[in-house]
């Protein structure tokens, strides 16, 4: 019991995990995109940026079980993180965005087309690393739901652009795009330590509300954050015409 209530205080449990995990997790990322030298000079300076929340999410978890396999699981890990920023690439394409973590996106340096195969290599990349781990037909399910489920929320918040929602439809889309992929770091990890089905649908059920959270948080930040500390402008999902919760709760008031 003390081991998974340990693992919900996020910011001591990640603090707590072993330095030469994240070495060697930045290490495997590095070689993801050394098969060509230009996808390598465009990725490097998004993959450097990165918070690397959801596979230290999932380390976590998969560390609640007792047993230490980062060896394992690290390439896991890495998939999650490349899924992660593939969708940042196409993210910043469908937004027109000319900066990302401080520094240039990738359609901003090399154009769209480039781009968009940038970002569907690092897809390609990620499943490649699932496929040669052997981590099971589950692992390999609940990461093809996770695009599905991000490209889904993206195709709803194209749509609905300059439109108002609904608070249940700002949620589903938050949901889509973000907490979803949170969820489905903390289950990955679960099903790997090999945790009982309650546990596994509680650590799912705490990704959910972190994820939430966090969409919510960074909603926020697009209104009030420093930029020099989010790198992104301010106001830029309200001028690309996404209505996120701050202008729905000021319309309320």
């Amino acid at each position: 019991m003390m081991r998974q209530v340990s693992v919900l205080n996020f910011v001591s449990s990640a603090e707590g995990l072993p330095t030469k995990i994240l070495v060697e997790l930045e290490r495997i990322l590095e070689s993801a995109i050394e098969d060509d030298s230009f996808i390598g000079e465009a990725c490097m300076p998004l993959l450097k940026g990165g918070k690397r929340l959801r596979p230290i999410l999932f380390l976590l978890c998969s560390r609640a079980g007792g047993a230490d396999r980062h060896e394992k699981l690290l390439p896991l890990a890495a998939a999650i993180e490349l899924i992660h920023t593939a969708s940042l690439v196409h993210d910043d394409i469908l937004d027109a965005s000319k900066v990302r973590r401080g520094v240039s996106t990738a359609n901003a340096k090399y154009g769209a087309q480039a781009a968009v195969l940038i970002g569907d290599y690092l897809f390609a990349k990620a499943f490649q690393f699932v496929a040669e781990g052997n981590y099971g037909d589950e692992a390999a399910a609940i990461l093809s739901r996770l695009v599905r489920d991000l490209c889904i929320g993206e195709i709803k918040q194209d749509r609905s652009l300059f439109v108002i929602p609904t608070l249940a439809e700002y949620y589903e889309r938050i949901t889509l795009k973000t907490a979803i992929f949170l969820s489905s770091s903390c289950r990955l990890g679960a099903l790997t330590a090999g945790l009982d089905r309650a546990t596994v649908e509680a650590m799912t059920g705490y990704g959910m509300s972190l994820g939430l959270a966090f969409q919510i948080t960074d909603d926020l930040l697009d209104f009030f954050g420093d930029e020099k500390l989010t790198g992104k402008r301010l106001g830029g999902d309200l001028k690309s015409g996404v209505i996120t919760l701050p202008i729905l709760r000021a319309l309320d008031s």
